[in-house]
């Protein structure tokens, strides 16, 4: 294997302490960016370390900015071991003139069988030994520990799992304090229902219970996040310095009141959207959300705005009759989501409540904070953090059935300028990046004595 590494440096500060950023096969989004930024905006030298991250965000925005290094790993086959279009080509119509369509799928199916069973077998004797081995690949490591080399860092962070593991190798090597920034709740219920115990998976939450162990911190959204990652990590959070960081935004409250997607999609000034935003998916509740818009008042409009599999748009379609979906399948520019947000009159935060990850995600999903900061009020399931929400703040409603959708647009709609400003004050007390990210900062400087930090628990919990 070839590894590959891009690395984009700047000048930075002779005085300025570091921090590392450590992130791997987890795609980059805005809280680590906004994570990198506002460190570097107080006065840390910045390396961020990504293996083989997509990016979901403008990496330029990273790349360009001041007291941030980037380091993007991947890792590329020999070139004898690659094979040109042309050559695959060549080799396509050699095997299918030699065997069937038939046959030549059924061999092609068998060898991935062969090789997927391979790994789970592999997995398996990984898990039962307990290793690591191979979840950050050996060249990756030792790259990025030639990159560290004679430098000196406050602390790193890994963010999820495979970043926690890797921010951990490399602290041991530094000999290094390093947080676990952990975004999803992928833990016991995930590992049962979801992966169904898969040997790789349970060797990878092995892993990382033992990394979160040794941990000098631990960076979640909120206290109900962190009660379950820690039970199910089996750490005690009497004694553990956790920072509470909501997936949250930069800036301000966006006060302007937009046209977007009524000018995108031909829709009449007057209308009301109501606005679904996200994958498009049966188990989030699209087939039902189109049902329900059936019977919507003609004033009201469902805007759909994601990404979906083919199957599935054309069921909303076909469920359509009455004309009250709008899909918008366009990816929209990130420098144009809270105007195209803005643009509606009700905001859909609809999660299944079988995991935990789902269940508790007023203050871990980025909907919910693009919703607070544009003013739209919510409508979500009835689980305790929403209805928190819901009550304490008035920013939205909640509904135990997709059934009483209509209702609660309708509640929202009769008082709406109420529920708009709820909304804007929402945000500045929870989604608010910089004011949360605060605890993270002044938290840094107890750090450097290696001194327990005091928790203050968020109103919230």
């Amino acid at each position: 294997m070839i590894i590959s590494i891009i690395s984009i440096l700047k000048m930075t500060q002779n005085n300025a302490e570091s921090v590392g950023i450590f992130q791997a096969e987890w795609p980059l989004q805005t809280q680590t960016a906004n994570c990198a930024m506002s460190l570097a905006e107080n006065g840390f030298a910045v390396d961020v370390f990504l293996y083989n991250s997509r990016t979901y965000i403008d990496l330029n925005s990273l790349e360009t900015h001041s007291g941030i290094n980037m380091h993007c790993f991947s890792l590329s086959r020999p070139n004898d071991e690659r094979v040109s279009s042309s050559e695959a080509s060549s080799s396509i119509k050699v095997t299918t003139k030699r065997l069937s369509p038939l046959a030549y799928n059924l061999a092609r199916s068998t060898r991935l069988r062969m090789r997927s069973t391979f790994r789970d077998i592999s997995n398996l004797f990984l898990y039962i030994a307990e290793s690591d081995k191979g979840l950050i690949p050996e060249p990756i490591l030792e790259r990025s520990l030639d990159l560290v080399e004679g430098k000196s860092y406050l602390c790193l962070i890994g963010v999820e799992k495979l970043g926690l593991i890797w921010a951990s190798k490399v602290a041991k090597y530094l000999r290094s304090q390093f947080i676990y920034y952990s975004l999803e709740l992928y833990t016991d219920d995930f590992q049962h229902l979801i992966m169904r115990n898969s040997a790789a998976f349970k060797r990878l939450r092995l892993v990382e219970r033992e990394c979160h162990k040794r941990a000098a911190a631990t960076i979640i959204q909120d206290v109900d996040r962190a009660r379950v990652l820690f039970r199910d990590n089996g750490i005690s959070m009497a004694q553990a310095t956790i920072f509470y960081v909501p997936v949250s935004l930069l800036g301000g409250p966006f006060e302007l009141r937009t046209q977007f997607f009524h000018q995108t999609h031909n829709i009449p000034h007057d209308k009301k959207i109501i606005l679904y935003f996200g994958q498009l998916a049966e188990d989030r509740f699209c087939l039902d959300l189109a049902h329900a818009a059936q019977k919507f008042p003609e004033q009201w409009v469902l805007i759909m705005h994601g990404w979906g599999n083919d199957r599935t748009i054309n069921k909303i379609k076909a469920i359509d009759s009455q004309h009250r979906v709008r899909l918008s399948l366009d990816m929209i520019p990130s420098d144009r989501l809270q105007e195209a947000v803005a643009s509606a009159d009700v905001g859909l935060a609809l999660y299944n409540g079988r995991i935990s990850n789902d269940r508790l995600t007023a203050f871990s999903s980025e909907k919910m904070a693009f919703y607070a900061q544009c003013g739209v009020p919510f409508v979500a399931f009835d689980y305790p953090e929403y209805r928190a929400l819901a009550d304490r703040e008035g920013s939205g409603v909640v509904i135990r059935d997709v059934k009483e959708l209509a209702g609660a647009v309708a509640t929202i709609l009769t008082s709406h300028d109420e529920f708009r400003r709820n909304a804007h004050r929402s945000f500045e007390k929870y989604y608010n990046f910089r004011s949360n990210f605060a605890e993270v900062l002044n938290g840094l400087v107890t750090l450097r004595a290696n001194r327990p930090v005091g928790v203050t628990l968020p109103a919230y919990g």
